[in-house]
């Protein structure tokens, strides 16, 4: 701690009685003493520090605990609508497959046998178009009665769809002999089987279309198949 002469404010020694540079007696009253260490300035404490420092890592850990529980969510989401497109449930009765696959009910055994793409149908007085910006779909079935003892009368009504997922009704076009295949409207006795197509308005832009073929004879049974039109000759 430095002494100053509070008369020539000289710094003097600390057990001097008389200042060196001016001759001044130097008692309590005269002389200066300087306390500065340096004040440093104050920071938050500790404890302050310590609270925002485990408030961080709590909020930090229940945003990692949500972006995992959604991304957890959404994987079984995505496992489940897979199960329930590739496997049979012999619970609910949903049956699934692509094209060129045989698909077994109670009653039918039904094979999706192909599907094409049409700008239009028939020709001159029988010529019919989509409406602007729409093809049809026609998809081409094969269908074996299973049971053992009685006819089986099938229609297009049999069928419907979804094209990327808007719903689609089959078109009422029946009179069309399309590759060879006519409609599909079939009176089949057990063990008999017979081929057929259905029709739908689609738009030119689907990318996936899901054919569901209902069995109105067991009500459990529906059979879906899955068709992309990259995967169309």
């Amino acid at each position: 701690m430095a002494k100053f002469c509070s008369n020539c404010g000289k710094e003097i020694d600390e057990n001097a009685d008389v200042c060196l540079n001016c001759g001044a007696s130097l008692n309590k009253n005269n002389v200066k003493v300087n306390n500065n260490t340096g004040g440093k300035k104050k920071g938050l404490p500790i404890w302050a520090i310590v609270l925002i420092v485990v408030g961080a890592v709590l909020v930090s850990s229940v945003v990692l605990v949500a972006v995992i529980t959604f991304g957890e969510m959404r994987d079984v989401v995505d496992r489940a609508k897979e199960e329930v497109r590739d496997n049979f449930d012999f619970d609910s009765g949903v049956l699934t497959g692509d094209i060129g696959d045989s698909l077994r009910g109670d009653d039918f055994n039904v094979t999706l046998m192909d599907a094409s793409i049409y700008e239009s149908l028939g020709d001159g007085d029988t010529l019919y178009e989509p409406s602007a910006g729409n093809v049809f779909l026609v998809v081409f079935f094969k269908i074996k009665n299973i049971s053992d003892d009685e006819v089986k009368h099938i229609s297009p009504s049999f069928a419907s769809g979804y094209a990327d997922s808007e719903f689609v009704l089959t078109d009422d076009l029946y009179e069309y002999d399309i590759e060879g295949v006519k409609s599909l409207d079939l009176s089949l006795k057990p063990r008999e089987s017979g081929e057929g197509y259905v029709i739908f308005e689609v738009s030119k832009e689907w990318r996936k279309f899901e054919v569901n073929f209902k069995d109105f004879y067991d009500d459990d049974d529906m059979f879906i198949f899955t068709i992309y039109q990259n995967d169309i000759r």
